[in-house]
């Protein structure tokens, strides 16, 4: 059984006050996780996934998610939290990685399923995030910057569907993946990247809009929620996070 089918219908709503799912007549949901860890947490802070009845995939559990906020702010380098990104992955083509490996380079991260049915979710944050991939061929900061896009349903997105998906949507697999993690670390690393997820009992899961921008040690930078994010705006922001980059690689006496 996949990660959705424990659970019924794969729908999605973006959560635009800490809602529910697509059923408006759902039940209350679960109360919401403890707060994150402090900085520089350990593995063993994270909560585990409970596994499915059937053990063959585990279910994100509902995730601590902050409310939605188009105007979250820009984090300064002293004050970014330090990401626990030892996850592991399997992208499009087949390969396991981890999420580490990325670092070394500015990263923006978004959240996605490809049996999600609403057009103004999903595929549209697909389709944005391959915008955003042009843009910054087009300002030649392509080679400088990864541009992530993980599964929320790593039961039945392969990476074979990932990457048609991807592809149906206009990714172009030079500095972009399509990611689908480990069952059993999926809400680990939801609760790590701080993404809301709300599972409904009636099968349905809410969640936001999120684009994370992760520097080139791995701390968060931002997280956007809310409506699909402003391109422009964060080609901006990758490019500070770029110069920041550049900066810190430069010797002492330049």
């Amino acid at each position: 059984m996949t990660l959705l089918q424990q659970f019924g219908l794969a729908a999605c709503l973006p959560l635009m006050a800490f809602a529910s799912g697509c059923d408006q007549s759902a039940s209350t949901p679960a109360p919401v996780l403890p707060p994150h860890p402090q900085k520089n947490p350990t593995h063993n802070n994270h909560p585990s996934s409970p596994k499915t009845t059937s053990g063959a995939g585990q279910m994100p559990h509902q995730v601590k998610s902050t409310l939605p906020d188009p105007n979250d702010p820009w984090v300064v380098p002293d004050e970014r939290h330090e990401l626990y990104l030892d996850f592991t992955l399997t992208d499009q083509d087949g390969q396991r990685l981890k999420l580490s490996d990325f670092t070394g380079k500015p990263m923006a991260i978004s959240f996605i399923f490809t049996r999600c049915p609403l057009p103004k979710m999903c595929p549209l944050i697909t389709a944005t995030m391959a915008n955003l991939q042009r843009l910054t061929q087009k300002a030649k900061i392509g080679n400088d910057v990864q541009l992530l896009l993980i599964s929320y349903d790593p039961g039945f997105d392969t990476p074979t569907r990932l990457k048609k998906y991807g592809t149906d949507h206009g990714i172009l697999w030079t500095n972009a993946k399509m990611l689908q993690p480990d069952e059993t670390d999926t809400t680990e690393l939801l609760h790590e990247l701080d993404i809301g997820v709300i599972p409904q009992a009636n099968g349905t899961i809410g969640h936001f809009i999120e684009l994370v921008l992760v520097d080139h040690k791995g701390r968060a930078a931002r997280n956007s929620r809310d409506t699909i994010w402003n391109n422009h705006v964060v080609l901006s922001q990758l490019k500070n996070l770029i110069s920041e980059m550049i900066s810190e690689n430069q010797p002492a006496n330049q």
